[in-house]
Formats: structure tokens, C-alpha cells, sequence
């Protein structure tokens, strides 16, 4: 079992020295707010890989989002917005576009 304090291979968007249960813990909310299994974006023999596209298009919206907070959200007196897929996604693959 990989140490859980070592960072994993291959982090584009995460600082690349975060620790493995930290990145475990942010993915395991990507499962509940999108609905899917850790397969839908990543190869599970090798998590590393970049060969599917969610994998991607996940990493487009991490970057959307840490852009947003920082800059479009974060004018003089304003609470601090903090963004995530839930807020789109709604536990389903693709984001609800209408109010329920």
C-alpha cells in the first residue's frame, strides 16, 4: 500500500506536493457531487495515466473554480465564495442546467 503522507504521481492542478490522503479525500467529493466511481476519470490499474477525458475536463473545472475564487468572487468586503462540482453537477455525470 502506497504511503499516505507521499504525494501521488502525475498532480497537474494540486500543488504536486500534496499528500495521498488529501487528494483521496477531494476525490472521494468528486464521487458524490458527480455521481460516478473513481473509474469514470481514472484508468484504476494506474491512476497516473491520462488517457481517459474526464480525467481532463476534471482538471478545466479545478482550474475554473480556483480562478473564480481568486479573481471574479474575491472583490473588497465580499464573504469568500468557495466553489465545488456539487454546485452544478447535483450527485449526476453532467451538471442540472434547470432548478428542480
Amino acid at each position: 500500500m502506497p504511503d499516505p503522507d507521499a504525494p501521488p504521481k502525475n498532480l497537474k492542478v494540486l500543488p504536486k506536493e500534496t499528500p495521498r490522503r488529501e487528494v483521496t479525500a477531494l476525490m472521494k467529493t468528486f464521487n458524490k457531487a458527480l455521481g460516478v466511481k473513481c473509474a469514470y476519470c481514472h484508468n484504476t490499474k494506474d491512476y497516473a495515466l491520462d488517457e481517459k477525458k474526464h480525467k481532463d475536463i476534471a482538471r478545466s473545472f479545478m482550474r475554473m473554480t480556483l480562478e473564480m475564487e481568486k479573481s471574479t468572487f474575491s472583490y473588497q468586503g465580499a464573504p469568500k465564495v468557495r466553489f465545488n462540482c456539487y454546485m452544478c453537477h447535483r450527485g449526476q455525470e453532467e451538471p442540472v442546467l434547470t432548478p428542480p
